[in-house]
């Protein structure tokens, strides 16, 4: 009894594994038949996220670019969206000569210094050279982000669906920088955005698209200024993640008003910077200051019947140097002779020695 017992049981289990080995079979073929008509979804995401392949995708489109074979990019690398806003027969036929800085630039040479995957966005920072010469050793560089989209399983340059609005910061947060400058960049965009003028509000996307770039710190004394209030700095192999301002440690003492006045004077500067840098041209330093200017007046044109009232009592009464120097400013710059007032503040900055000193630099 007790044989006929495990004769049983041993046949049963093997009924179970043969029953168990059966169904995974038939898994295994149902996954593989599914898989045969539909691509699995891990292997796009691996490429996607992969660095290397955006990379290579980028190093090849410049390599075409360099050979001028506009065609095979303009079909096999522009995005659907960028094609949308340039068509075949303009992108194959660009200009013949390129011009930077008044020098016509034989060839351009990338360099990739960093990519990044954002979703379905990637991001690659290079350095662009404009050769002049066959040597390249007069040149011009700008550093930018080439941005481009996945799609269709493949990396494509999306920079084309917006021409000339250039990714201006990747930072997915600001730095540690004073609250007051926090307040008056706040105060800067919404100034700007309560506006009529379209440029304006421009100018707002603009900060905004910015402003996790801005690092704005108080410099360590006045003498460091050198009788400057505010500045920008920049170079031009910098980080595309941190623009820095220096501002007067005197300004710490100073309300939200004057400081943002202050601010979108130098962030008009940082503006100015990465759109020099996309295009390739930059500009003049006294059409840049003359720029600064048009925002500064633009940001006071914005404020409201008090904030106003505010700046000129103070200036009246005397008792704020800054704010004497905001309304003088406001008052005399539209006097001067010019079609427009970029074109008078432009004026204003040739006829000051403080700018023809530091435009020497």
């Amino acid at each position: 009894m007790k044989i006929k017992n495990t004769i049983k049981e041993f046949s049963n289990k093997i009924g179970i594994i043969f029953l168990v080995i059966f169904l995974v079979a038939i898994a295994i073929t149902s996954i593989t038949n599914i898989s045969k008509d539909k691509p699995s979804v891990l292997p796009t995401v691996i490429q996607k996220n992969n660095p290397e392949r955006l990379k290579q995708r980028f190093q090849k489109m410049t390599e075409l670019e360099t050979k001028k074979e506009y065609e095979k990019i303009y079909d096999s690398y522009l995005s659907a969206e960028s094609k949308k806003k340039v068509k075949r027969g303009m992108f194959i036929e660009p200009p013949k000569n390129t011009i930077v800085g008044n020098k016509e630039v034989l060839y351009k040479k990338w360099e990739i210094n960093d990519v990044v995957i954002k979703g379905n966005t990637g991001y690659v920072d290079n350095t662009i050279a404009y050769c002049f010469n066959e040597s390249c050793d007069d040149r011009s560089e700008s550093k930018v982000y080439s941005d481009f989209v996945y799609e269709n399983d493949n990396w494509f340059d999306n920079g084309w669906s917006h021409i000339l609005k250039p990714v201006m910061c990747l930072r997915d947060s600001g730095y540690d920088i004073p609250e007051e400058f926090k307040r008056s960049i706040s105060l800067i965009v919404q100034r700007l955005e309560q506006s009529g003028s379209a440029s304006a509000k421009n100018n707002a996307e603009d900060i905004k698209k910015i402003s996790n770039c801005l690092n704005i710190q108080y410099a360590d004394s006045v003498q460091e200024m050198n009788e400057a209030e505010g500045y920008f700095i920049f170079l031009p192999s910098q980080s595309l993640g941190d623009y820095t301002i220096k501002i007067s440690p005197k300004y710490s003492t100073k309300d939200d008003l004057l400081t943002a006045i202050l601010l979108s004077h130098e962030i008009q500067h940082a503006v100015d910077f990465v759109y020099g840098n996309y295009s390739g041209a930059g500009r003049d330093c006294f059409d840049l200051e003359a720029r600064a200017f048009t925002m500064q007046n633009n940001i006071i044109s914005a404020m409201n019947k008090e904030e106003i009232n505010s700046l000129v009592t103070r200036a009246a009464v005397g008792n704020s140097t800054e704010a004497t120097q905001i309304v003088d400013l406001y008052i005399i710059i539209p006097k001067l002779k010019g079609k427009d007032y970029h074109e008078k503040a432009l004026n204003f900055v040739k006829s000051e020695p403080f700018y023809h000193e530091q435009c020497k630099k």
